[in-house]
């Protein structure tokens, strides 16, 4: 996991509606208009908007253009937000004359961070809104948020803070179950307001997904810094049980139990202390017609007298009924 003060992969990313107010090289002068949440009162927030592309592709004072791009915030009074917006995809809305629609509220924001504070409050309805009964007094939940992403100009990483609240509408309504600090998590949602005094801008969000399962950060006064974790070498993970091979030299155990009816005269297969005077032999163990032979087990052998199969009769050949026919072979005498 990345160290927050180096990490190019928590970043901020705008789109929507800017106004060119004024046109330097490759530097122009825009707003962020905001409702100012509860306020009826509608601000706007300086922005520098730079890109970096070819003469084409240069903006014109006073239009309106669809940008979007990376953003930083000021961590400081003195220096300006910038947004460095991708020359290459901005898109022409019309002139500010022409144009029939509202610049405030129309910022939308993508971003990954770590959770670093956690609070809930009760507060009014946005934009003369009323609020639903059910939702009354259904608090919503403030996180405040660190971001971090490569700065194209310093060439480092640079760090800001945002604000965003969680409504309790019925889709985001298990959302504070799941928020946690030391967490990741993706935001997205629309810029509504700035916070002077902890610099930083206030986010209605409208989609809040984790990112890094059960990974954390641990957030304490000195900053955001990786927490440490118990890890295991890679080697050892999957590492193999190590084999223990048995003993050869110990006597070997038959896996069969002997039992008591082993020695038992009653089993049809004697046990294996018999010796071949045991035995009966081949001609004793038949009776004969007479029945003069009698073994003396005859009470443990059953005997059995196997019949010779009877042999079947050979069919006679015909014979042949014809009358033999003699040929005269004699020569008559000539007269």
């Amino acid at each position: 996991m990345a160290d927050p003060s180096e990490s190019t992969t928590h970043g901020l990313y705008l789109s929507g509606p800017f106004l060119i107010e004024a046109k330097e090289y490759r530097t122009y002068t825009t707003f962020i208009g905001c409702s100012g949440g509860a306020q009826e009162e509608r601000l706007r927030y300086k922005v520098v908007a730079r890109g970096f592309s070819q003469a084409d592709f240069m903006l014109e004072a006073g239009h309106i253009y669809f940008l979007r791009g990376s953003f930083f915030p000021t961590t400081e009074e003195a220096k300006d937000n910038i947004i460095f917006f991708e020359a290459s995809d901005r898109v022409l809305l019309n002139s500010a004359n022409a144009f029939v629609g509202d610049l405030v509220d129309a910022i939308g924001v993508t971003g990954v961070g770590i959770v670093c504070n956690i609070t809930s409050i009760v507060e009014p309805a946005r934009g003369g809104l009323l609020k639903n009964p059910k939702d009354e007094n259904k608090p919503t939940t403030i996180v405040t948020v660190l971001h971090s992403d490569f700065h194209p100009t310093t060439k480092v990483a640079a760090q800001f803070t945002v604000e965003y609240r969680i409504p309790p509408t019925p889709n985001l309504a298990g959302t504070p179950k799941i928020l946690k600090v030391g967490r990741e998590f993706q935001f997205h949602g629309f810029i509504k307001d700035y916070d002077p005094q902890n610099l930083r801008y206030v986010v209605i969000a409208s989609k809040v997904s984790p990112t890094n399962g059960n990974k954390e950060y641990e957030v304490c006064g000195n900053g955001v810094k990786v927490k440490k974790e118990d890890v295991k070498p890679f080697d050892l993970i999957n590492k193999p049980v190590k084999f223990n091979k048995k003993n050869f030299k110990s006597a070997a155990k038959s896996p069969i139990k002997s039992t008591a009816l082993e020695s038992s005269s009653t089993l049809a297969f004697p046990p294996s202390d018999f010796g071949p005077e045991s035995y009966r032999s081949a001609s004793s163990s038949l009776a004969g017609p007479s029945g003069s032979s009698v073994s003396p087990e005859k009470d443990t052998a059953t005997e059995i007298t196997i019949a010779a199969p009877k042999k079947r009769a050979r069919t006679q050949p015909k014979r042949i009924t014809k009358k033999d026919k003699t040929l005269d072979l004699t020569l008559s005498k000539q007269n």
